[in-house]
């Protein structure tokens, strides 16, 4: 952290600067003087060692230049602070400070054990006598001074001042010699004496004479000032002697000159290089040094202003090497009536010259390369900050080199992604020491690219740790990777959509895709069957698989192939498969894609229809068998009543005509059945009494099914139903069945005998609340309940939940269609109802329905009415079946009951006497079933005839198929084969009398 803040610091890694290493917790030090690199003031951190690192405060020393004069009273002294390098923390010209020009000189002049210095002070121009400190605790050294000219100007104008005094006590004594005595005359003279030899430079002077008390304390006082001008001379002349033994010592050339460019000095290292002293004292600068007249005064007018000052030389040498010099320049001299001297210090740097030049043309021949290279190159610092990039760096953001070094690369970032970048990226650099990926940043015009990278963590030499890394501009292969990538998921999702099954395999055979709907029918989920064999191919039809896949691999067309499948659960599946060969575009590597045609269900609706039209055929049979066999009954029924009118009850044969009248009346009871079976299930809803037809179809189903026990647990009083009596006898039917396949199934799994399986029916009146119904959606009311229960094997949940669905079944094939649960729900939904069960594996199941109650009370059924009377009458009546033993049993009947008839067997003829007696028939009985014209086709003709005429048709089959168009034909009525003696007389009175019939 810093205080306060400055973000151009932030991120700068100190650890290598030398006066931290080694610091110690809770020891002090203080660093090397440096430039401010903005303001070039001068700056001293004060470092502590602390836990985990470094307490460093950084002080400006800018406030000297301020401090110092303010201390140092102007015109007195001069001061000058150095760091141990020599260079300058505070000058009093603060130019040297911001140019940091060193005065290295002045240490280097400081006499071992001594403080004094006898130096020039640059760019002050003139020498200094002064003191040289160290100052304690630092290495720093303070110097204060005055220059030689002033330090000296006290004595000059002492002397001065004393010649003017003898001058004048010589003057006084000679005019008033007369009145002074000898002891008056001698200390003047003495006084003169000594004044005369200190102009000579000669500072050894007498003690003092006797004499006036004042004229003795000048004699004692201008010995203590010769005194004092002898130390401060011998102190320059011993300084004078160091700078000249440093001069000649030097290991540089030197070359002091005039201030017209004449040598006037040099050192000893000068002819070292091959030159000589005639060749060089007395000469130009510009001979030696090649420095021209103009640029020599050019120097002299800087160092006027600057005191030194340095630039380079190129100068062949005596022995015809070019020769690189930096020569640093300054003014000495120039105290007193001195002339001002210009010294020229020529330090070789030929070798650094050429290894800098070595290294400018490899540091610009990697620059070249570094910016040639189209790969994008960068340095990090730990922070993320960029140290350097390459031209293809910055160039593709669209900044220029300034611009782009010292940002952070997530600045080119959305900013919701900056944060998560830094902190990964840098966190996962530190840790594991590099970090690779594809990134998306924007351009300085707005532009999105994406930079595909990796970046590794690197410690130089001196241990400094930063991010080197290399990047590549992708965005074109990731966009385009992006929009394949977009492409294949709107292809895989159009495949996922798609409901047929689709699965990718490679040459092994293994899985490569599959999408939802091939889930849906074999069961294998994605994540279930990569990169697997499936176990769905049933061994007999391994081989056709093998030959049409080599038929595909032959000729790359694929075929439509008829086969079998397993499904997860083992379930064995019709399928039609199509495949086709694709090829990877990359790789090369060929897969095949198949696509499969589920044609189970399709397979079980051909059987269904098989199964149909076998029934259609049956019901056919069926029907004509009634209608033949109702004929028969009808001949017999009418002969058996005929004969017992005849005999009388009170006949001894009478009881067997009556029970040969009741076995006539069961045997109807089954054509009806037929009939019914025949009608194929018209919905007829009428008042119903459940427990009746429960009982009627529990006698008729235990005759087929000896082996099961059905019970019966039926409540009396039980409420009314709207209900069609044949479709409510198709559920008990379909239910009693599956009952008994559950039954078996559980007698065959634990090897017990067929026989002992219950079938258990029970009726119930109930009131169902709006919370019981909730999830039928009925509403709450009075309901019938009838359960049918048996002691089979059960149900699990999964096959509870699809027991009602259209063809599905548990039984093998041949055994089951998968309609009867079916067809049981929807007949159980047409009356309004709904149906629940309950089911334990193992145990057995329970069918709950539910039908709305009426509050209407049920019919009697005729069959349970009393006989009825036979009722006589009149009149003429044609009577048309194509059957003779009807015709004639039928006819005698009518004859027994008062009528005159008219017997035709055959429709065409039956027209032709209608159309002679039309006006005289007052009813026709019309057969509704005969060849050539059945009695609707009759009765149409006979209605263009005689609109008026009344018909009574007569079926052994049913004549609910034409009930709309009989009723539209007018007053019309029906009956039922075989009828009886007493039905057909009232039905005939009714209708001869006008009265509609819509008896059955």
């Amino acid at each position: 952290m810093i205080y306060p803040l400055d973000m151009n610091k932030l991120g700068i890694d100190l650890s290598g600067l030398p006066y931290l290493k080694g610091l110690k917790e809770g020891e002090w030090v203080f660093s090397e003087v440096y430039s401010d690199p903005f303001s070039r003031e001068p700056v001293v951190s004060l470092c502590k060692g602390i836990k985990g690192g470094y307490l460093c405060v950084d002080m400006d020393l800018e406030y000297l230049k301020r401090y110092i004069p303010s201390v140092i009273r102007p015109g007195s002294f001069e001061l000058v602070l150095m760091d141990s390098n020599g260079l300058p923390i505070y000058h009093p010209d603060h130019r040297m400070v911001l140019e940091r020009q060193s005065l290295a000189n002045i240490i280097n002049l400081q006499a071992p054990e001594q403080d004094i210095v006898h130096a020039p002070i640059v760019p002050l121009g003139e020498k200094y006598v002064g003191c040289l400190r160290l100052i304690r605790g630092t290495q720093w050294h303070l110097f204060v001074g005055q220059a030689e000219k002033k330090a000296f100007e006290t004595m000059t104008k002492t002397q001065k001042a004393m010649l003017s005094l003898v001058f004048i006590t010589a003057l006084l004594a000679s005019l008033a010699g007369f009145l002074f005595s000898r002891a008056i005359t001698r200390p003047m003279e003495a006084l003169k004496h000594m004044a005369e030899k200190v102009s000579r430079g000669d500072y050894g002077l007498p003690e003092g004479s006797k004499g006036y008390s004042e004229i003795t304390e000048v004699l004692d006082a201008f010995r203590s000032m010769a005194h004092s001008i002898k130390e401060r001379e011998e102190r320059i002349l011993e300084g004078q002697r160091r700078y000249k033994d440093l001069l000649e010592n030097a290991v540089d050339p030197i070359i002091i000159t005039d201030e017209k460019g004449e040598i006037v000095e040099v050192n000893r290292a000068l002819f070292e290089r091959g030159w000589r002293e005639e060749e060089v004292i007395g000469h130009s600068v510009s001979e030696i040094a090649g420095i021209s007249t103009s640029e020599f005064e050019r120097i002299v007018q800087q160092l006027k202003e600057k005191g030194s000052f340095t630039f380079e030389l190129k100068r062949v040498g005596r022995r015809g090497a070019l020769t690189h010099y930096s020569v640093s320049a300054r003014l000495i001299g120039g105290l007193g009536k001195e002339e001002i001297k210009i010294q020229f210090t020529f330090r070789d740097i030929t070798e650094q010259k050429i290894a800098y030049d070595r290294a400018r043309i490899s540091e610009e021949r990697y620059k070249e390369i570094y910016d040639s290279v189209q790969d994008l190159i960068y340095t990090q610092d730990l922070e993320g900050r960029i140290l350097s990039a390459n031209k293809a760096l910055w160039n593709i953001f669209g900044y220029t080199q300034e611009q782009f070094v010292g940002r952070k690369v997530s600045e080119f970032m959305k900013p919701e992604y900056r944060q998560a970048f830094e902190t990964e990226y840098l966190a996962q650099l530190k840790e594991k020491g590099f970090y690779e990926g594809i990134s998306q940043y924007y351009t300085k015009d707005g532009r999105r690219i994406f930079i595909q990278y990796k970046s590794v963590l690197v410690t130089d030499k001196e241990g400094n740790k930063y991010i080197s890394g290399i990047g590549r501009d992708v965005t074109e292969q990731f966009l385009a990777q992006k929009r394949l990538q977009q492409e294949e998921k709107r292809i895989r999702t159009m495949l996922q959509t798609v409901n047929v099954p689709i699965a990718l395999y490679n040459q092994k055979g293994e899985i490569l895709f599959i999408n939802q709907a091939f889930t849906n029918t074999f069961g294998w989920t994605q994540e279930e069957a990569m990169g697997k064999v499936l176990p769905e191919m049933p061994e007999s039809e391994k081989e056709k698989h093998r030959e049409a896949l080599k038929r595909l691999l032959r000729t790359g067309i694929g075929e439509f192939l008829e086969t079998k499948r397993y499904t997860k659960s083992g379930q064995e599946v019709d399928v039609i498969t199509n495949a086709s060969i694709v090829v990877d575009p990359v790789t090369g590597s060929q897969s095949t894609v198949v696509v499969f045609h589920d044609i189970t269900e399709f397979r079980k609706m051909e059987r269904s229809l098989a199964t149909a039209q076998r029934m259609e055929a049956l019901g056919i049979l069926a029907g004509g068998i009634a209608h033949n066999f109702n004929n028969l009954l009808m001949g017999i029924t009418g002969n058996i009543q005929l004969l017992r009118m005849k005999l009388g009850r009170d006949h001894p044969e009478f009881k067997r005509f009556e029970t040969i009248e009741k076995l006539i009346g069961d045997a109807t009871s089954l054509t009806r059945q037929l009939v019914q079976f025949a009608r194929g299930g018209k919905y007829e809803p009428r008042p119903t009494d459940l427990n009746r037809v429960i009982k009627e179809h529990d006698k008729i189903f235990a005759t087929t099914r000896k082996e099961v026990l059905i019970q019966e647990e039926l409540q009396e009083g039980l409420w009314p139903v709207e209900c069609d009596t044949n479709q409510f006898k198709q559920v008990l039917m379909n239910l009693y069945i599956n009952a008994v396949q559950a039954i078996e199934e559980r007698a065959s799994m634990h090897g017990l005998p067929q026989a002992g399986g219950i079938i258990t029916v029970r009726t119930q009146n109930v009131i169902l609340e709006a919370l019981q119904l909730g999830r039928f959606q009925k509403e709450k009311g009075f309901y019938v309940k009838v359960s049918v229960s048996d002691n089979g094997k059960g149900m699990d949940e999964e096959t509870k939940r699809k027991i009602f669905e259209p063809f599905f079944t548990t039984k093998e094939v041949g055994k089951g269609t998968g309609l009867g649960l079916a067809s049981v729900y929807g007949i159980v939904k047409n009356h309004d109802g709904f149906i629940d069960v309950e089911t334990k594996l193992g145990e057995g199941t329970t069918f709950h329905i539910y039908l709305p109650a009426l509050e209407a009370e049920t019919p009697k059924e005729e069959a349970s009415a009393k006989e009825e009377a036979v009722v006589q009458g009149r009149g003429k009546i044609l009577l048309v079946d194509d059957e003779k033993l009807v015709l004639d049993a039928a006819q005698e009947m009518l004859k027994e009951l008062g009528y005159e008839v008219l017997a035709v067997d055959e429709p065409t003829e039956a027209l032709q006497l209608f159309n002679e007696e039309k006006d005289n028939i007052d009813l026709v009985i019309l057969d509704m079933v005969m060849p050539v014209k059945d009695g609707i086709q009759v009765l149409r003709e006979m209605r263009l005839m005689n609109p008026k005429v009344k018909v009574l048709l007569a079926s052994g089959y049913g004549i609910e198929p034409h009930m709309e168009e009989l009723k539209e034909m007018g007053c019309t009525g029906v009956i039922q084969k075989p009828y009886k003696f007493s039905e057909l007389s009232q039905v005939v009175g009714r209708m001869i009398k006008g009265l509609c019939e819509g008896g059955a």
